[in-house]
């Protein structure tokens, strides 16, 4: 029972620190375009998961090469994850400019017409 406990306070003060600077960075970020909040949202799940196994697999004291083994395995779901969050908040923000678009046109009296979204602007979304 008391290495379940250690190990999740191991767990809970690598994801902890993970998410204090997730939070950090959003707020530095604030301002940016919803593309770049989506991507650290998604990298600081992954930190948090990556810093969770890492302190715990230490902690264990595995061999060297059994660590290496754990941190290839977890780097490599951690790169896919990043990968398909990414993606997805790429198709978040263009539904969501979509859904602006269409707004505008009910905003003018447009209610019938089916909208066509405006091609993206580099630089009014934030470069994404």
């Amino acid at each position: 029972m008391r290495d379940m406990l250690l190990i999740a306070l191991l767990v809970l003060l690598g994801v902890a620190a993970a998410g204090v600077l997730g939070v950090g960075a959003l707020w530095l970020l604030r301002r940016r375009s919803l593309t770049t909040s989506v991507a650290v949202v998604a990298a600081v799940a992954v930190t948090a998961m990556l810093a969770g196994t890492l302190a715990v697999a230490q902690a264990m004291f595995l061999s060297a090469h059994d660590l290496s083994v754990v941190t290839t395995v977890v780097a490599m779901a951690a790169l896919v994850f990043l990968a398909t969050a990414l993606l997805l908040g790429r198709c978040v923000v263009a539904r969501s400019r979509e859904l602006a678009f269409a707004a505008r046109n009910v905003d003018g009296g447009d209610f019938l017409a089916r909208p066509v979204p405006p091609p993206p602007n580099s630089l009014t979304s934030g470069g994404s």
